[in-house]
């Protein structure tokens, strides 16, 4: 993830920490976190759509399942033969499938998609997961500053306020 150099935030892995130490340097980070966490959510919705490709792309190449027949007994039954012509023609092609040991009714066996598919649909997922570990250490951080700065502004309940 490539996230914008920041004077106040510092993002190691998944952890995200914030140095300030007074009211004006909180909310220069609040606008730096602010940023940070666009460009995460940004990176996001990049991995979710390239995740996205990968599903559809292994999905594709698993192909279609192959249509059953009308009835049940029309792989007994053989093919229609409704001229001379068409009997030779079937009989050529059983004997020459025949010949070769492969059988037209038989559906070819599905093949796992390929490795590189799979694991780059993991490893997305896997990145999907430290952005969002990430995007919640930067709404934690936007929290707790938050709360910091309503504190400071917040009247104290100590001091009797003034009568007028």
């Amino acid at each position: 993830m490539n996230v914008p150099e920041t004077r106040l935030v510092k993002i190691e892995g998944t952890d995200v920490t914030v140095a300030v130490s007074n009211a004006d340097e909180a909310r220069h980070a609040l606008k730096e976190l602010r940023l940070v966490k666009r460009e995460a959510l940004r990176h996001r919705r990049e991995l979710a759509k390239a995740e996205k490709a990968a599903n559809a792309a292994v999905k594709s190449s698993k192909g279609r399942k192959p249509r059953r027949p009308a009835r049940r007994n029309a792989e007994k039954s053989g093919p229609v033969i409704d001229n001379p012509l068409s009997y030779v023609w079937h009989s050529l092609a059983a004997v020459a499938s025949a010949a070769s040991g492969t059988d037209e009714n038989k559906s070819q066996a599905k093949t796992p998609p390929p490795k590189s598919q799979t694991t780059g649909s993991a490893s997305l997922k896997r990145e999907i997961a430290r952005t969002d570990e990430v995007i919640s250490g930067i709404e934690s951080c936007m929290l707790q500053i938050e709360t910091r700065l309503l504190a400071e502004k917040a009247p104290r309940r100590d001091k009797p306020a003034a009568k007028i």
